[in-house]
């Protein structure tokens, strides 16, 4: 009886002979048996090699599944094997003499008669394909759990005597209940999905999906406050990629491995004692615990993917709204605007004016030449006489062109008289002749002004020449009689003028002529633009934050075409100008706006800057474009769904859980005696560390010059030598630290001095001496990083306007000029710190950081022992190690004080996987034998077959282990300012043990 319970027909027809035999004898009387029939033997033979080949079939479906042949070896034999379909090729060998093997021994001899079955031999690599070409396989049964397998030319042969009797050829197909096609196929899906990119369904886009969250977590936690150093380390892409793997393992197989969720589990609650208590913590059991119960109690909290924000708020999702200002941006063009303020006004107070004569009728015209008398005469000499006078005053006055207007009409009625005469000598005597006649010509001297000066766009004044106005100023009442003033001598001088124009000559005379405005005016309209530039600081977009991380969105852009779409409405241009202190007003708010669509043109130009630099680091350093980052995060949560698995299938790997350690037999015992193996190598890239660091080449010259950075940076790493000295007291003493506080402070005795001279030079109307004002409210801070951090946040503006309002009280008594002081300081400080190369240098902040970080490590090391004495999660949030992770890091996006609308960053990870032996099971017990199963397991063995017969397995191929490498690309945008978001323990290219080869490499 088999493992299923049934009777081989084999044995069925052994004891119907057998049963014949023994009954014969009590059924009939004869005592003798005649010759064997052939043909029932033939049938008989027929039954059992169908037997043996269902056997034959099983028995090599099993031992395939427990030596799978997926690489073909380079052998005589296993050159057979087809690349793309390996294992079915081998599947077939397999089955192809397991069979032959069954058939060999079904034969029988009996009476003379000799009855065998048998399947040609494959002593060559020739002959071996024809045998796996005489061996088809399909997948049959429920859900096609079963194997329906067809073994050609198998030969039935019956002699007598050694002379062959009978013969005969069968090709049976036989359905056997095992379900190897389906389980390689399901292991084959588990390799492709875990070597899947993250453009692919699989491990790839299931770490780019967890590590986008852990990012996005640990990022925003590092930019709120909390001590985290290193954003993205390897312990978290380890445990997030055992996570994707063992996920896959569910799906692919309806199940994981068990110990491997356990080993997981654990991993996780070690990795958060590094999270919560820092890499010296032991993971003892007492720490493990103390560990869990604050995660239970709230003091510390891990979420979903260790996003480490106890006390920070929930992390945004990349996929959350956010919103992006004109915000400062208003400011420059407001302080661009005010560099010619009153000389707008002036120019929307100033007419052009134009005095020029027009022709508008003539009457009558030149005379003739007088005829000779006879035609005997000879022309002596030929005359003209002309006189021109104004007779009086006629015509009328025709409209005037539209882009000017009439102020005064002059009209001239000019009489030109005209005589020609001519002497000719006729015969003996001289006679003159001549002729005259009169033209009259009508001419009006027209005085004409226009109104087109200044920034408004074209629209005609309701009210030009007579009082009106907010403050009932004069408008341009005396334009008339000053444009008269200018160009007009006297009615003579009329009178000589409509002379020349009646003779043709061009008269025009062009001036202009200042109008007066009211005192008040100038106040009123900054009131109303600065409020007008409130509202233009108040437009936004919205964006998905990961947009802005991939440079998928421009913000910039966007906001300037909203700007620009809104521009009209904004300015609020009128069909007519009320007067022209309105017109004035319109055209400053027409200029203003204007100006800030300039800043936003560049602003979106630097977004370009930056989104090359950040495609141009991805380029040189991985060879991968941006738009393969970008891809990677828009399908990052594309997973697509995996049938369910037709029979129940359970995974055991070795090791369980793909450790990053070193793993040897002792732990593994898949793994041979001597050989190690790293389960899993990892490996990740900051895109953007320090500014003043690696990437000061790249970016740093594009944002704070050459040799020098940010007085931020400097401010930062002294406020955290500061902080660091309560605890060790050297730091701040250190000639390093010195250094840097030196080089920060003569930073800021230069920021003084472009302060001073662009407030003297800025028309804020105050006397030379902001260089002092700006002395005295420094020096109200207690330390050089505060001083440095009030010039380089504004914050320091606020005392800056008071200050200024304490010196000159007699100048800055309204809200008026409080404001223009408040802008012009903020935007001053702004260019200063933008256009100044004389920060801290860039040897000096890298000098300062071995104190500062040489004394955190210290600090972590004291600290911990009474961190778990004391088990109180919620107290190391306060201890050193955030000092160190305030340091600044990342790409600023338009990286300008005032543009500033983000900072990006991105890593690289990458994984590399091998089990030492993975095996999937299926149970297919039986009454006999209930826990039996079919193994498939790849461990990287030697899969060798006797092909030919001789004894001595040939080697076909390996059953290579399972592997898989993989990886993914992430990027995050945080709000600008404050420390950025990246890796600050100076390990930009972080590497696991083994990198990049989990066991031996290619080759060795």
């Amino acid at each position: 009886m088999n493992d299923r319970a049934r009777i081989p027909f084999a044995l069925v027809g052994v004891l119907l002979l057998a049963s014949s035999a023994t009954l014969a004898p009590a059924l009939q009387s004869s005592p003798t048996l005649g010759p064997p029939d052939v043909d029932v033997a033939m049938d008989r033979l027929t039954a059992q090699a169908r037997g043996a080949i269902e056997e034959g079939v099983e028995g090599g479906a099993r031992r395939a599944a427990r030596e799978p042949v997926v690489d073909p070896a380079n052998t005589t034999f296993g050159r057979v094997l087809s690349d793309d379909r390996t294992f079915r090729d081998a599947l077939k060998i397999r089955i192809y003499a397991t069979v032959r093997d069954h058939l060999s021994s079904i034969g029988t001899a009996r009476r003379g008669l000799d009855l065998n079955a048998s399947l040609p031999p494959t002593p060559t690599p020739a002959a071996l394909q024809r045998a796996i070409d005489r061996v088809s396989l399909a997948r049959a049964g429920p859900n096609g759990t079963a194997v329906r397998a067809s073994v050609g030319q198998v030969t039935l042969t019956a002699r007598r005597d050694g002379q062959v009797v009978a013969r005969k050829r069968i090709d049976p197909s036989v359905v056997v209940p095992v379900p190897v096609l389906p389980v390689h196929e399901r292991v084959r899906t588990f390799e492709e999905r875990l070597d899947g990119g993250p453009l692919e369904p699989g491990l790839g886009r299931r770490l780019t999906a967890a590590t986008y969250a852990l990012t996005w977590a640990r990022g925003y936690a590092q930019y709120r406050g909390l001590p985290i150093q290193n954003v993205v380390a390897n312990r978290h892409l380890s445990l997030l990629a055992n996570a994707g793997v063992l996920r896959t393992q569910q799906r692919v197989f309806g199940r994981s491995d068990p110990a491997g969720r356990r080993v997981h589990a654990l991993t996780t609650l070690k990795t958060a004692v590094v999270e919560v208590l820092g890499a010296r913590a032991p993971n003892t059991l007492a720490t493990l615990r103390r560990v869990r119960r604050a995660i239970r109690i709230g003091q510390a909290s891990l979420g979903p993917v260790l996003n480490h924000t106890a006390g920070g708020g929930s992390p945004p999702d990349p996929a959350s709204a956010t919103t992006v200002g004109i915000n400062a941006t208003a400011d420059r063009a407001f302080y661009d605007l005010l560099g010619s303020f009153n000389e707008s006004i002036d120019e929307t107070f100033t007419a052009d004016v134009r005095l020029r004569a027009v022709v508008e009728a003539r009457y009558g015209g030149p005379p003739d030449w007088p005829a000779p008398p006879s035609d005997d005469c000879r022309r002596l000499a030929s005359t003209r006489e002309e006189s021109v006078d104004v007779v009086g005053v006629r015509g009328e006055v025709e409209p005037t062109p539209s882009d000017w207007h009439l102020l005064e009409a002059s009209p001239r009625r000019v009489d030109v008289t005209r005589t020609k005469r001519r002497t000719w000598r006729c015969g003996g005597r001289t006679v003159s002749e001549r002729e005259t006649s009169t033209e009259f010509v009508n001419v009006v001297l027209r005085l004409e002004g226009s109104h087109r000066n200044g920034p408004a766009p074209p629209a005609p004044i309701e009210v030009v020449h007579e009082p009106a106005g907010p403050f009932g100023g004069p408008n341009l009442a005396d334009v008339r009689e000053s444009a008269r003033a200018k160009l007009v001598a006297g009615e003579e001088d009329l009178d000589a003028l409509a002379r020349a124009a009646a003779r043709g000559r061009d008269v025009e005379r062009t001036g202009q002529v200042q109008g007066e405005w009211p005192g008040p005016l100038s106040e009123w309209i900054y009131t109303n633009v600065a409020t007008l530039r409130e509202t233009v600081r108040d437009v936004t977009v919205t964006t998905t934050r990961g947009d802005v991380a991939t440079f998928q969105a421009s913000p910039a852009a966007k906001l300037l075409e909203k700007l620009r779409n809104r521009s009209t409405r904004l300015v609020g241009v009128p069909a007519r100008y009320e007067n022209v202190a309105h017109r004035a007003l319109i055209g400053l708010r027409y200029r203003y706006v204007q100006l800030v669509l300039e800043r936003m043109r560049d602003r979106a130009h630097r977004r370009n800057v930056s989104r090359r630099a950040f495609g141009s680091e991805l380029r040189d350093r991985e060879n991968v474009s941006l738009e393969t980052v970008q891809r990677t995060y828009q399908r990052r949560n594309d997973f697509a769904a995996v049938p369910a698995a037709d029979v129940v299938m359970r995974v055991h790997a070795a090791p369980a859980y793909l450790t990053t350690e070193n793993t040897t037999h002792d732990a593994v015992p898949a793994l041979d005696p001597g050989e190690s193996l790293h389960p899993m190598v990892v490996r990740n890239l900051n895109l953007f560390t320090l500014p003043y660091g690696e990437f000061a080449d790249a970016v740093g010259k594009l944002v704070f010059g050459p040799n020098h950075v940010r007085l931020r940076t400097g401010a930062q790493i002294l406020r955290n030598a500061r902080r660091l000295a309560r605890h060790n007291a050297s730091v701040s003493r250190s000639p390093e630290v010195a250094r840097l506080r030196a080089e920060t402070a003569e930073a800021l005795d230069v920021v003084e001095e472009y302060y001073g001279l662009a407030m003297d030079h800025s028309g804020v109307g105050a006397p030379a001496g902001w260089s002092d004002v700006f002395d005295r409210v420094v020096t109200e801070y207690d330390t050089v990083s505060s001083r440095a951090f009030a010039v380089s946040d504004g914050s320091i503006v606020p005392r800056l306007v008071e200050a200024a309002a304490d010196r000159w009280p007699d100048r800055l008594d309204g809200p008026v000029w409080r404001d223009r002081v408040g802008v012009t300081s903020r935007v001053v400080l702004d260019l200063v710190l933008e256009t100044d190369p004389s920060g801290p240098t860039q040897p000096g902040a890298d000098e300062a950081m071995g104190p500062v970080r040489e004394s955190v490590e210290t600090a972590i090391g004291r600290k911990l022992g009474d961190a778990l004495t004391n088990a109180s999660m919620a107290a190391l949030r306060n201890y050193t190690t955030r000092s160190w992770s305030r340091l600044p890091s990342g790409l600023p996006v338009a990286p300008i004080p005032g543009l500033w609308h983000a900072t990006v960053n991105a890593w690289r990870a990458q994984v590399r996987g091998e089990y030492a032996r993975f095996a999937v099971t299926v149970p297919r017990g039986t009454p006999g034998n209930p826990g039996a199963s079919l193994a498939y397991i790849r461990d990287g063995a030697t899969v060798a077959v006797d092909v030919d017969e001789d004894g001595q397995p040939e080697r076909l191929g390996n059953a290579s282990r399972v592997s898989f490498r993989t990886g993914t690309w992430v990027g995050i945008a945080v709000p600008p300012y404050s420390p950025g978001v990246g890796d600050v323990d100076g390990t930009r290219n972080e590497t696991s043990a083994g990198w990049p080869w989990p066991s031996d490499p290619p080759g060795k």
